[in-house]
Parts: structure tokens; sequence; C-alpha cells
């Protein structure tokens, strides 16, 4: 749960960037969103946070258009700031769950979704927490579910542990996964500068980056 305390942001900026799944209908909901996307070449960040990362891919990629999904009403203030600050008309929020969503996603949008990422999840270093990372088998599986045969997913994390548990992940589902990469991932550093990237790099961390697609 984010520490972060709520922040002064109009309810036009809120409206105009964010979408809540559980007060639309399915039709309605995804109505927005194919019209949002208008064919364009769509990129899903998950658990996208105060929206270093995508705030700066947009800006950098103004014919994609970008999606951040994130559960936390105060991070999602911020990213949702940043946005507006840079005029941003490429970038959408759904504030809820990604499991949520990714169950219940159009499937018309399969073709155009090109990367799916998922940047410093919460590691939930305690074993009794566990059950808490995003990363689980049937998580992956939903995101297997909506990946066309080009889709790229790409996880980084700078926590070892996580690192091995989301290798015996897609160990797991080698039948539907597959990865350039040997044991899935490569380490990285030229990544873009969200904090939690900052972070890593001043505890000198290492930076695993996993590129996976649908076989």
């Amino acid at each position: 749960m984010s520490r972060l305390k709520k922040i002064d942001l109009s309810q036009n900026k809120w409206e105009r960037y964010t979408l809540q799944w559980e007060y639309l209908s399915h039709e309605l909901f995804w109505g927005k969103i194919r019209k949002f996307i208008d064919n364009s070449d769509l990129i899903i960040e998950c658990c996208c946070g105060t929206g270093d990362f995508i705030s700066e891919k947009s800006s950098e990629n103004r014919n994609k258009k970008y999606i951040g999904i994130d559960y936390s009403y105060t991070v999602l203030q911020r990213a949702v700031k940043k946005s507006y600050k840079q005029n941003l008309d490429n970038v959408k929020f759904i504030y809820n769950d990604i499991n949520k969503i990714f169950s219940d996603f159009d499937k018309s949008l399969k073709n155009n979704l090109k990367k799916i990422y998922i940047n410093f999840p919460d590691p939930w270093p305690k074993r009794k927490h566990w059950k808490r990372r995003v990363i689980q088998t049937d998580f992956l599986n939903k995101i297997y579910n909506i990946m066309n045969d080009s889709t790229k997913l790409i996880i980084i994390t700078d926590h070892d542990d996580y690192a091995k548990w989301i290798v015996k992940k897609l160990d797991k589902l080698s039948n539907k996964f597959s990865s350039k990469n040997k044991n899935w991932y490569t380490l990285k550093q030229d990544l873009t500068e969200s904090s939690y990237y900052k972070k890593a790099m001043k505890k000198n961390n290492n930076i695993y980056y996993f590129e996976v697609l649908k076989k």
C-alpha cells in the first residue's frame, strides 16, 4: 500500500486521464479504450506507479498509445499530474487491479498490443507475503491470453530473490513462453531513469531484464 499523501488534483484532470473499470459496463469501458487507441500500437505498463516511465515513453512516442494500470489512488494522482503537465494526449490510466483488467481484456485489441511492461514490481521479500507478488502463474497465464504472436512481455527487477522467483514461474510455463536470453533474462543498465531505476543504480544492484514472447 502506498504511503504517499493525496495531492491537490482537480477532478477534471483526473477524469481526463483515468478510467475506472468497475463503474462502466464491459462494452462501454472497452469502447472508450478502443476509441482512444484508434488502431495505433498499444503499450501497457502494469503497476505504473507515479508515472515516471510511462510519461517519458509516451512523450517520446506520440504516435503510440500508452495505458498505465495501478490500484493506488495516491500514486496515480502523481502519474496524472505528470501527464497533464506535459499535455500528453496519448496516455490513459486505469485505476484498478491488473488481474481484473486482464481477465476482462477486450480480445479485439490483441493485434494492437505491442508491449507489456512490469517495471520494478514490489518484491515482497518476506516469505509470508510472497502470495502478494504480482508475478504469479495465474497472472502470467492471463498475460499469455491477451498477447499476440509479436507482443513482448518485459519484466524488470533489481531484487535477486524476485528474479529467481520469476525464472521459476517462467520455467513452469516454458510451453507457452520463450526468450532469446539464457535463463530468461539479461543484466541491463541502459533503461528509462525512473525513481526505482535510480535507486537500484545508487545501490549498485543487479538489474534483471526479462523479455518474453508467446510461443
